[in-house]
Order: structure tokens, then C-alpha cells, then sequence
């Protein structure tokens, strides 16, 4: 006689047990998760300042010792590279580009994107989250990278001027690119550069407020690049030990 054995199904109690148990783990691992991801893309932000580094240096080596202009007008650009016209003003980063290779500051061709932090998070005019894709640059130069002394009260910026190597003092110690805060909702990107009585008033704040540092990695810090190439990761905290000359690699005022 065949017999036929019925399986017993779940209670609603034990099923009701397994959900509780999944959101618990659930509420347990997310935030982990969430957190890995952070530390992993703040280390990739770490290797973009490192290859931002490689490429001003390499660049300075091609330019007799000078770091790149801080920016182009459109038609001195046009002019100088017929074949390669743009419709706006070029900054720093625009110069580095022979030296990454596989870069491209055009937000259709970008294989693999240097200028933009994983970590950095910006906003269009309606609140979006503005694709990573989008962010054509979320770093910021520092004065250091200026040919002339910037005074609060002083002279405009001269965008021709270049900075050699050889002016700068301290070169470990003095700060030439950071994690830089999105200019507004109008903008994909962060300022490409500020003078460091700008900054100074950025770490007078705090991280929230801050204008031109972006706090997004970790702990409310933010990576750095020096002159001479290496990069750290700062605390607010330690940002605020930063001086002048951190800022500038100029002696202070």
C-alpha cells in the first residue's frame, strides 16, 4: 500500500520569526555595507589625487619646472588648438589630460574618471542627485598652484601666471589639490580653485558650512594632495593646524 506522507508547512509564527530575524540582519549589514563602500571609494579618491599628482608633476617636468595656469580663456584655447575647440573657459585639470591617459573631461567619454571623487555627492536645481557620471570635476586647486601672491585686498588673479616647482617651500607639506564642495546647483562640479584666505574660512565654520572643502570621506574628512605627490586624508580638526604657507608654499604675510 502506498503511502503518502504530508509535509508540514510553516506556522505563522515561525514565518513571522524568520522576517524579524532577516530585518535584523538586514538593519545590521546595510549600514555595514554602506560603510565599506564609503572607506572603498575614499581609498579610489585617494589613487585620483595620487594620479592627479603624477600628472602635474609630469606636466612641470614637460614645462621646464612650471606647474599648469589655473585657466584659459575660450578664445586663447581656440586659438592655440584649432583642432580642439571648446566653448568654455579651460581650467587646470584641462591641461593634465595628455598625462591620464584614457581621460577625457567630455561628460560623453570618460573610461575611467580621475576628476571625479566616488564619494562626492552633488545636487541639480531640483534636489536630484546629480549622476557620478555628470561631475566633471570635484577638485579643488589651491593657491599654491597661483603664480602670484593672492591678497585678500590685492590684485586680481592673474590667470597667465604660472608657479614653478622651485618657489614653492615645503613642498611635502603644502597642500595643492583638495576634495572640493560643488559650487551650487547650477554647476557639475566644484570650484576648480580658491585662495587659501578662502579656505581659512572654510575651517573657521565647521564641515557642514564650509564653501569650498568637502568633508565626504569618512569621518568628516577629506583627502589632499601635496606638492611633492603624496596625499592624506585630513580631519576638520586638522585642517584648522593648516597656516598660510600650508596653503600657499609662500612664507606667510
Amino acid at each position: 500500500m502506498l503511502v503518502i506522507k504530508h509535509h508540514k508547512g510553516f506556522t505563522l509564527v515561525e514565518l513571522l520569526t524568520v522576517i524579524a530575524i532577516v530585518a535584523v540582519l538586514g538593519a545590521i549589514l546595510i549600514p555595514t555595507v554602506s560603510k565599506m563602500k564609503t572607506q572603498a571609494n575614499a581609498v579610489e579618491g585617494t589613487n585620483n589625487l595620487r594620479n592627479i599628482g603624477t600628472a602635474l608633476n609630469l606636466y612641470a617636468a614637460d614645462a621646464d619646472g612650471y606647474l599648469p595656469r589655473v585657466s584659459i580663456k575660450k578664445s586663447e584655447w581656440n586659438a592655440d588648438n584649432p583642432d580642439d575647440q571648446v566653448t568654455a573657459d579651460q581650467m587646470w585639470s584641462k591641461l593634465l589630460r595628455d598625462y591620464l591617459p584614457q581621460q577625457s573631461l567630455s561628460k560623453t567619454s570618460r573610461a575611467h574618471k580621475v576628476f571625479g571623487c566616488p564619494n562626492a555627492e552633488y545636487y541639480d536645481s531640483s534636489g536630484r542627485i546629480v549622476d557620478k557620471d555628470d561631475i566633471s570635476l570635484s577638485y579643488t586647486a589651491t593657491e599654491a598652484i597661483y603664480g602670484i601672491r593672492i591678497l585678500s585686498t590685492g590684485p586680481a588673479r592673474d590667470s597667465k601666471s604660472q608657479r614653478h616647482l622651485s618657489t614653492i617651500e615645503e613642498p611635502s607639506n603644502t597642500v595643492i589639490v583638495t576634495d572640493g564642495k560643488q559650487q551650487s546647483t547650477a554647476y557639475t562640479s566644484c570650484r576648480s580653485s580658491t585662495v587659501w584666505s578662502q579656505l581659512l574660512g572654510d575651517i573657521q565654520t565647521n564641515p557642514e558650512s564650509a564653501s569650498y572643502i568637502d568633508f565626504r570621506q569618512p569621518g568628516q574628512s577629506a583627502n589632499v594632495l601635496y606638492v611633492d605627490g603624496h596625499v592624506g586624508r585630513l580631519s576638520f580638526d586638522e585642517f584648522q593646524e593648516l597656516d598660510e604657507q600650508d596653503w600657499t608654499g609662500r612664507p606667510q604675510s
